[in-house]
């Protein structure tokens, strides 16, 4: 089996940034609280106030922590041992890692769109492109 060194290195790459973002979610706590916030419906949620999820619903924030603890403690070390064991050439390493890069790309671009989508206020068919997008509705980032 040919293994591919730029496929590696990009693999550790993810698996740096990955890691730093789910790690800022789980452990990074600013000192805020918890606040009660009217919306446009006048109806009231509770806004979890703390740490990089500080503008999310209690609900929300707690499904974002619960996946960067997956992220961190389950996904990482996945990706790390399919990363070495693909390193050395194996098969099966190469099916490993195929797999792991296929589970983070569709879970983190689900939660990207998901988290769009909760702060899009508008409903029309442009709210399923990125922020980034001039075509994109209300421009959350």
């Amino acid at each position: 089996m040919t293994i591919s060194k730029t496929l590696i290195r990009l693999c550790w790459l993810i698996v740096l940034f990955v890691l730093t973002y789910s790690a800022l979610g789980l452990f990074y706590q600013n000192g805020g609280s918890p606040f009660t916030f009217t919306t446009l419906r006048g109806q009231s949620v509770d806004i979890y106030g703390q740490g990089i999820y500080r503008y999310d619903t209690i609900f929300f924030s707690a499904g974002f922590r619960g996946n960067d603890a997956v992220t961190v403690f389950l996904e990482i070390p996945l990706l790390i041992i399919a990363i070495v064991i693909y390193g050395r050439g194996s098969l099966r390493g190469g099916f490993l890692l195929a797999d792991s890069l296929a589970t983070f790309s569709t879970l983190h671009s689900r939660l990207r769109l998901a988290r769009h989508t909760i702060f899009c206020s508008c409903y029309t068919p442009s709210r399923f492109l990125p922020a980034s997008s001039p075509l994109g509705c209300c421009g959350h980032r």
